[in-house]
């Protein structure tokens, strides 16, 4: 009798353009973790990403849509499929759905799972009333929820050392070449701020950051299975602690490593020392959420940079060769006219620091403002909103 398998599904690269390079970290470490304990269930794992699948869609984002269709009949054709496990985030709740829907519509056998830290900012009650949903998983991602016949029975498995067996799981993982050449790590979790749009601290009770050592003794094992040399830290602080960031930074210096690596930060942690050290220790490029130019956003925002001080800090980061993606919101609630050219004032004196410079290359990510279960702005304008679904 053949093993039922058990399916892991990544939307979140629905666009050809975004994060094709990545892999959530939440995902990732359920899909280990669960891969390395197959065997004891008789299940077949793996892991399906949206992407991998764009030259037999041939996928538009403005079909989206009738894309989708072709995606749930090509996970209906897969042989022996029993579990669907569908990693949510802020970006795919929608997607998630309509595929969860359509799949079950089709057939009703197939044990439909909704994973991922997200989850936990849901309204549980809303999430019950879905009949096409079997389970939510929403422990952390050292605990896989695997989901047996029926919502009664399901069994956790304890997190395993997965990087001691990678080599035992070689021929399967040599499969899915992007959780080789680059991987993501998560470092840490929780957030020491409290924005009004953020959803991030919803998830976490308390800040933590993974120790040094742990860190580098990961990008090793990975480098020595795999080769890998590239690495993207998954916590939005992680150069918070300066202390931590030294003993990171010259140990990897120290010890003459060649790992590159990327990672997020506030603007305000960075300053001429620790610029240095990054660029020596390999990081060569930055995520720096600035999301408004307007000190009056900033407030409302309650993100409180001080923007008349980071235009220094650019430009130290500009002739360091590490490149930067610098994030903006527009449409918050309170944002005025003015508000929004102040915004586009601050792109363009960012701008014009990397041509002068010619060193670093910043680039920007706009996004409109997205109300997010459980924020401030969220309770503080919900029976102003209008669903556009």
């Amino acid at each position: 009798m053949k093993n039922k398998k058990y399916l892991f599904i990544d939307i979140d690269d629905y666009h050809y353009e975004n994060r094709i390079y990545q892999i959530d970290s939440d995902l990732y470490e359920q899909y280990i973790t669960l891969l390395n304990e197959s065997k004891n269930f008789k299940i077949d794992v793996d892991i399906l990403r949206f992407s991998k699948l764009y030259g037999k869609f041939d996928y538009k984002i403005s079909n989206l849509f009738k894309t989708i269709d072709k995606f749930v009949v090509y996970i209906l054709n897969l042989k022996n499929l029993k579990f669907l496990n569908i990693h949510i985030n802020y970006r795919n709740l929608l997607f998630a759905l309509l595929i969860a829907e359509k799949v079950k519509n089709i057939n009703k056998n197939i044990f439909i799972i909704f994973s991922g830290q997200y989850m936990k900012t849901l309204d549980f009650s809303e999430i019950k009333i879905v009949d096409y949903i079997d389970f939510v998983c929403t422990s952390k991602s050292c605990i896989q929820s695997f989901c047996k016949l029926n919502r009664s029975k399901f069994l956790k498995l304890n997190k395993v050392d997965t990087l001691e067996k990678i080599k035992f799981e070689y021929k399967v993982f040599d499969n899915i070449n992007l959780l080789r050449e680059v991987v993501n790590i998560k470092v840490g979790e929780g957030c020491l701020f409290n924005c009004h749009y953020c959803t991030f601290k919803n998830f976490y009770s308390r800040y933590h950051q993974m120790n040094f050592i742990e860190i580098i003794d990961i990008m090793n094992k990975y480098n020595l299975v795999y080769g890998t040399n590239r690495f993207i830290f998954n916590h939005e602080l992680f150069i918070c602690d300066n202390f931590k960031l030294k003993n990171f930074c010259y140990e990897l210096i120290n010890n003459k490593y060649i790992f590159k690596w990327s990672c997020s930060t506030r603007i305000e942690f960075l300053n001429f020392e620790n610029i240095n050290l990054l660029k020596n220790s390999g990081c060569d490029c930055l995520f720096i959420g600035l999301e408004s130019g307007s000190k009056v956003t900033q407030k409302k925002m309650n993100k409180n940079i001080k923007i008349d001080n980071i235009l220094y800090t650019i430009e130290l980061l500009s002739k360091s060769n590490i490149n930067a993606i610098f994030s903006f919101i527009y449409k918050y609630p309170t944002e005025t006219r003015e508000d929004l050219i102040e915004t586009f004032k601050l792109m363009f004196k960012i701008k014009t620091i990397e041509i002068k410079n010619k060193k670093s290359i910043f680039m920007y990510e706009l996004s409109k403002i997205n109300f997010f279960p459980n924020t401030l702005i969220t309770h503080k304008y919900y029976d102003r909103l209008n669903f556009d679904i």
